[in-house]
């Protein structure tokens, strides 16, 4: 896509919802590119029949991309999972949303009722890419830098959407681009001590620091060796001088 205007704005809708009424107030904010959520796993979303309950009739899901499409001028794309309780109809629904205008998707190699559970089954991003005629973004078990090489090589997907890989590797997209290859405990550290340097910058009480230092340790040192142990010494920490000593010693 162009790169002059990136600003998205997704939403959460279904057949019984005011659609056309959320659609133009999208309109009315100048925003230029509007994405449908077609994957979300949620409980409370999936029994309002939307997020991936649409998968279950595609018929009804086609209306409604119909219509949002016919309402929203700007830049229509998608994201989904690979199926509800299962993948039959996962090909007609990449077809489905070719057909009805979507501009590119986003497919989570998972089932709603896989939730975060199983392995993400990237044979799946694959095949989209096969038959899809708008680009394809792949989505699911992407952890690491390594991780986005693999997936563009194996799936032939045009780019990797990373969401919980994120919070334990804030960084990965930008260490991607400039192929950094330090161990990520440095990484660590160096984030911590720019995190730590903005939020004194913001006057933040100690407890604040501490509090808000721990908060981004939650995912931070998955996978890492001895990460576990690390994780729970940091949590365990009663001031903030406590926890950056931990830190400085990665």
């Amino acid at each position: 896509f162009p790169s002059h205007d990136k600003s998205m704005f997704q939403i959460l809708t279904s057949h019984r919802a005011f659609t056309e009424e959320m659609v133009q107030q999208v309109v009315d904010l100048n925003i230029p590119w509007l994405d449908l959520n077609i994957g979300c796993p949620s409980s409370t979303v999936c029994k309002n029949r939307g997020g991936s309950f649409l998968l279950t009739d595609l018929p009804a899901l086609r209306g409604l991309v119909r219509t949002i499409r016919n309402k929203f001028p700007g830049r229509f794309t998608c994201k989904i999972r690979i199926g509800y309780h299962d993948t039959n109809q996962f090909e007609d629904s990449i077809r489905m949303l070719n057909d009805e205008g979507a501009e590119m998707i986003t497919v989570h190699g998972r089932t709603r009722d896989d939730l975060y559970k199983a392995p993400a089954r990237w044979e799946f991003i694959k095949r989209a890419v096969e038959i899809s005629q708008v680009p394809i973004v792949g989505n699911g078990d992407v952890w690491e830098v390594d991780d986005i090489d693999r997936m563009l090589k194996t799936t032939g997907c045009h780019a990797v959407m990373v969401a919980r890989g994120a919070l334990k590797y804030p960084w990965m997209a930008q260490d991607y681009r400039r192929g950094f290859t330090e161990k990520r405990t440095d990484r660590i550290k160096e984030f911590y001590g720019e995190y730590k340097a903005a939020l004194e910058k913001e006057d933040v009480t100690l407890r604040g620091l501490l509090k808000q230092s721990k908060s981004m340790a939650r995912f931070m040192f998955d996978g890492i060796e001895n990460g576990e142990q690390i994780r729970r010494s940091l949590m365990l920490t009663q001031t903030a001088p406590e926890f950056y000593q931990i830190i400085e010693s990665l």
